[in-house]
């Protein structure tokens, strides 16, 4: 198992690597890692090719929020930890509220962020709040230089989040933490069905989906179910239309495919 930072490993040029022998588990244990893309590699022992079957997974402390989508956690004194992909074109707004309506009045929320340092704390953060049910962390566009440059060219910034009580006496309680943008724009998971409807004010449904380098196809479908619907494409509009799309698919009574291999 070998493991790379923004870059992609190999047998000799890695920046983590963990080789135990055959039939053992193996971990990489990053602590404190720099912030960026961690790409990991598999490769067969000489001799093994065609013969080895393995199980991998990863997991971080950090929780990953989907823009717009409430997230539960529960207070510690060492914190929850969390973060977000967020546009460097539009501001971001993060709250927290407590999931027992009994302590809503009371409970307050001491919330870090950093733009670089997936643990932020009260000496080592880039904006910080005090919440309490109600309230609004808004952070300014972000601009890329800032950021930790993982998705720089795709005009996102990964933002680290760490939700402290304010009181250690309220340790234990649950809370839920929403990070949003005032024009939030959803994210695509890979091979994950998202439903949408549209009604009177809702006009145009944007999404945005990040894409590994080492993909060599990425297909997206859009399949009506009730009334005919248009798909539109970009890697720099983040608000496609039918003039500033790449690709479009624009059929009638059909499924609309775009398939890129670019």
């Amino acid at each position: 198992l070998y493991v790379g930072l923004n870059a992609y490993p190999t047998r000799d040029s890695y920046k983590y690597v963990a080789a135990g022998d055959s039939g053992t588990y193996q971990a990489v244990d990053i602590d404190n890692g720099e912030a960026g893309t961690y790409y990991a590699a598999v490769f067969p022992r000489p001799g093994n090719l065609g013969t080895s079957i393995f199980f991998i997974s990863a997991s971080t402390d950090n929780t990953m929020l989907q823009s717009g989508t409430p997230q539960d956690g529960r207070l510690s004194r060492e914190g929850s930890f969390f973060f977000v992909h967020s546009s460097t074109k539009q501001d971001l707004e993060i709250s927290v509220q407590p999931k027992d309506e009994l302590y809503s009045k009371d409970l307050q929320f001491s919330v870090f962020v950093s733009t670089t340092k997936n643990k932020p704390s009260a000496s080592d953060n880039d904006f910080s709040a005090t919440l309490k049910e109600g309230d609004v962390l808004r952070i300014p566009t972000v601009e890329s230089r800032s950021c930790s440059q993982v998705y720089a060219q795709a005009a996102t910034c990964v933002l680290y989040i760490n939700v402290v009580p304010a009181s250690a006496a309220d340790s234990g309680k649950a809370f839920t933490i929403v990070a949003s943008s005032p024009e939030t724009i959803k994210q695509l998971q890979n091979r994950v069905v998202t439903k949408e409807a549209f009604n009177g004010s809702l006009k145009w449904a944007y999404y945005e989906s990040y894409v590994s380098k080492a993909a060599t196809k990425y297909v997206i479908e859009l399949e009506p179910c009730i009334g005919e619907t248009d798909l539109y494409v970009s890697y720099k509009a983040t608000k496609p239309t039918e003039s500033s799309s790449t690709w479009n698919s624009k059929r009638d009574d059909a499924l609309d495919i775009i398939e890129i291999n670019e």
